[in-house]
């Protein structure tokens, strides 16, 4: 088992809003790489991604790629790290395409980079991936925040099964109040559905929702597990959302 990390992205709300906090520029900086309690955002992916025993971790990087690659190198914490390149911001389904070499025939934990859920226990996916024989396992996180439901994904599934059977990427009107995360759990093969998948209509790039429906439309076997017992969950797009978590982690605000 590997797992794909997302990191490519320039994060350009981000960069401009942090501009913004400090009254001027700031010199270049990864998002993924900012600091909290002495540990960078990328890190609770990596840590996640190592407490589920993956025995490679697969970066896919772009804006300051050197910059990430000499800050790791060809390990974390004793895992070996493989390199992929996105040269073109195209969206999470095209850096995952970046992936495919590294990835080789081997399954695969996807996590994004900027994308945090802390205390989340991912084991019940490994558990149902391999003893219900999943093709995928998506990760899923309840809210009442409809605004926050409309800037991600959502999905709709059978209480019983736990089997999901609608998604719809950044949804206008939510119909389940599950915000969709990119901690996802796939078999290998879901790499060749990429190419024959469409492209959203709306983006114009191939959108994780877009991919895990076409899983399904095909007849794949596809779960859902929600993290109930995360207290905080965040994608940063802003440096207003890093400074959110990095004031729940030390204790700022009330869990």
């Amino acid at each position: 088992m590997k797992a794909l990390v997302l990191a490519a992205g320039k994060g350009t709300r981000f960069t401009s809003s942090r501009d913004v906090h400090f009254g001027s520029p700031q010199a270049p900086a990864h998002k993924c790489l900012s600091q909290i309690e002495q540990r960078c955002v990328i890190e609770f992916s990596l840590d996640a991604a190592i407490e589920q025993g993956v025995d490679e971790l697969v970066l896919v990087v772009g804006y300051l790629a050197e910059t990430i690659r000499a800050t790791y190198g060809d390990a974390y914490r004793g895992v070996p790290i493989t390199y992929a390149y996105q040269t073109e911001q195209r969206g999470l389904v095209h850096a995952m395409l970046c992936g495919r070499e590294a990835l080789g025939t081997a399954d695969f934990w996807l996590f994004l980079g900027d994308e945090v859920l802390v205390d989340a226990n991912h084991q019940p996916m490994q558990q149902a991936f391999d003893e219900e024989e999943a093709f995928l396992v998506c990760g899923m996180v309840p809210t009442t925040d409809v605004e926050r439901i409309r800037k991600n994904y959502t999905l709709a599934f059978d209480e019983n099964s736990r089997q999901i059977w609608r998604l719809v990427e950044k949804p206008l009107r939510p119909f389940t109040p599950y915000i969709g995360t990119g901690h996802c759990l796939f078999r290998n093969e879901i790499l060749r559905y990429i190419d024959l998948m469409p492209n959203d209509a709306r983006t114009g790039n191939k959108e994780l929702a877009g991919l895990i429906q076409y899983a399904i439309d095909v007849g794949e076997k596809v779960l859902c597990h929600s993290f109930d017992e995360t207290f905080h969950y965040v994608n940063i797009n802003t440096y207003e959302d890093y400074l959110k978590l990095e004031a729940v982690l030390i204790g700022d605000l009330v869990r």
